[in-house]
């Protein structure tokens, strides 16, 4: 617990260094504000998805494993695995189609060209959907094998990805943040890959009948609902605070993240 606790502590401490480092690069400008918006309604499909997968495979994983066998428990996290990511890639296409209007009816108070910004960015970040997914499912199934330090490394690649992008490529902007969005869901499959190889052996499998499968959705709908109004109720800040200054929504972000800060080290270790 306490090698988790130092895990997520230092890698609190590099977002902190991210953070810094896109307020020197972009300040609390129309730009910030549209990435942090961008970010948000790109996250709250994978906040969900979350709250799905991680409350449930963990136990029906370690239950499929010690009634069956690990054969049978690879099977099943393969098709977990599988199922997830064409949801994962339906979301993503149905949000790059609408990401227009869906920007339009939660920041409002946006101008036309903050709100054309936001869009962009949005689309280009749900091109990273369905590997953001994957490391959840990924992660979930290292826990279950008792690999928890290796999960917990997969918070460090968006903060480097982003900090790459702003120092290597700022001629491209706050795009290049977006795109370092993209390619951090990527290096978080990355990481976990060297570690899966010794516990996990995926199956190309997509059972949709299959009884387990169907009870892990059943069982996750409580958690989805409860994340959901979580979320709702972000989104309702952001929505009021884009009719007001430039950067006050990236100074929100910023103080939520500083709250957010004590959860995820007290409450992440001992969860995991």
């Amino acid at each position: 617990t306490l090698l988790v606790t130092a895990i997520i502590i230092l890698s609190k401490a590099v977002g902190f260094g991210r953070d810094m480092v896109t307020t020197a690069y972009f300040g609390l400008t129309y730009a910030n504000d549209a990435y942090n918006s961008a970010y948000s309604l790109f996250y709250l499909p994978v906040l969900l998805f979350n709250s799905c997968i991680t409350s449930t495979l963990v136990p029906r994983y370690m239950k499929v494993r010690d009634e069956r066998d690990l054969e049978s428990a690879n099977r099943f996290s393969s098709n977990v695995l599988n199922t997830f990511a064409v949801l994962a890639l339906a979301v993503s296409a149905l949000m790059y189609l609408l990401a227009g209007p869906l920007v339009g009816v939660i920041y409002g108070g946006f101008a036309p060209e903050k709100l054309a910004l936001t869009a962009d960015l949005t689309r280009i970040m749900l091109l990273g959907l369905v590997f953001y997914v994957g490391s959840i499912v990924l992660t979930s199934i290292l826990n279950a094998t008792d690999h928890y330090k290796t999960a917990q490394l997969t918070g460090f690649p968006l903060s480097l990805a982003l900090i790459v992008a702003m120092v290597c490529f700022p001629q491209y902007g706050i795009q290049a943040v977006a795109w370092g969005v993209f390619v951090a869901g990527i290096l978080q499959i990355a990481v976990l890959l060297p570690t899966l190889r010794k516990s996990f052996t995926y199956k190309p499998v997509l059972d949709l009948r299959d009884p387990e499968l169907k009870l892990l959705m059943k069982l996750a709908i409580p958690a989805v609902l409860a994340m959901a109004v979580n979320e709702l109720n972000h989104m309702i800040d952001h929505a009021l605070a884009s009719g007001l200054n430039p950067g006050d929504i990236s100074s929100m972000s910023y103080a939520y993240r500083l709250i957010t800060f004590l959860l995820g080290v007290l409450m992440v270790p001992l969860t995991t």
